[in-house]
């Protein structure tokens, strides 16, 4: 058995934190805005910062198996003096926070995002047409006729 009341016990806790609105932190010099891109494994991601550079960033062991940061979460990042390519994660947003940030100008996911979208669609649009040309290929009667010939 156990005292503390074991794992549902902890999720109530942490329930009953998630209906508190907490007052949001905003950055300051030598602090960045960050989008994570890929999570990187060793408590490293990969983050686009607000400053348009890719950066490795480490969480912080205050953060480990507390605070899960997946992709898409925005951070705050605090910049290394001395690794200008690496930065430390000293805070999480929730969406709704990330929200306020957008809508008040402090943090513009659009031109982080924007390098990464672009190349989606012509993808996309690429991939279309190639399935478009595959199903006209297949539809005319002649290549039907040939395929069965042959076998």
């Amino acid at each position: 058995m156990t005292r503390g009341g074991g794992k549902n016990r902890r999720r109530g806790k942490n329930f009953s934190s998630l209906l508190h609105k907490r007052e949001i932190i905003f950055r300051d010099d030598q602090q960045l805005y960050g989008h994570v891109e890929k999570l990187l494994g060793d408590k490293r991601v990969l983050c686009k910062c607000s400053d348009q550079l890719e950066r490795v960033c480490h969480i912080r062991g205050k953060f480990h198996r507390r605070v899960w940061i997946n992709p898409g979460d925005i951070v705050l990042l605090s910049k290394r003096e001395f690794e200008h390519e690496k930065a430390d994660i000293i805070h999480k947003y929730t969406p709704e926070e990330g929200r306020f940030l957008v809508e008040n100008g402090e943090f513009d996911i659009q031109t982080i995002n924007n390098t990464s979208s672009d190349h989606y669609e012509t993808i996309s649009i690429h991939s279309d047409d190639s399935v478009e040309d595959d199903a006209s290929l297949l539809s005319d009667s002649d290549d039907e006729n040939f395929v069965i010939e042959n076998i």
